[in-house]
């Protein structure tokens, strides 16, 4: 038989561990404020900080600059294939997980409405080519310019609010947020 002088030790370490393992505690007393018998609420998951709306829509105005030259082509909504007005808007949105509608009457009622003097890169601006609705969409990208894919023909490209142009065609501008 072999001799163990270690185990003296072992026993009492095993014992040391035993002793401090964590125990139910049954609390007779319900603590501040709880009635006894009644259990606290569960906790609630925490819900994800709100979206920087200043950052996501210069995410937005950065994504549209770099389709700057890219063709126009009717019901495009891809750098490959080329982009419409809406079609823009939307691919640009969704690159940055906000889903949009296709059209731009749609996407004329998504966010809140914006005014004119208040714009931030990232909101929607729209435009009536003609007639009083709003046909047109562009993606106002700072210092009074927007994005946008014009008509057939015509790339990708910047215009500015001060243009008169624009400026008699002007509608509506919309942020978009999570609420």
């Amino acid at each position: 038989m072999i001799r163990c002088t270690a185990w003296p030790a072992l026993l009492l370490a095993a014992v040391l561990l035993v002793g401090c393992s964590p125990k139910r505690v049954l609390r007779t007393d319900p603590g501040p404020g709880r009635e006894p018998g009644v259990r606290p609420p569960a906790e609630q998951p925490v819900p994800p900080p709100p979206r920087d709306e200043v950052g996501l829509g210069r995410q937005v105005a950065g994504l549209v600059r770099q389709q700057l030259g890219l063709p126009y082509r009717w019901g495009g909504s891809s750098p490959d294939r080329g982009f419409d007005c809406s079609g823009l808007v939307q691919w640009a949105y969704g690159e940055v997980g906000v889903p949009l509608p296709r059209v731009v009457r749609d996407q004329s009622r998504a966010g809140r409405r914006v005014d004119r003097g208040s714009l931030v890169p990232g909101d929607l601006l729209f435009f009536a080519m003609g007639g009083s609705g709003v046909s047109h969409v562009g993606v106002y990208v700072g210092d009074g310019d927007f994005v946008h894919a014009p008509s057939s023909g015509r790339p990708v490209r910047t215009d500015s609010l001060r243009d008169p142009f624009w400026r008699a065609r002007w509608r509506d501008a919309r942020r978009l947020t999570e609420n």
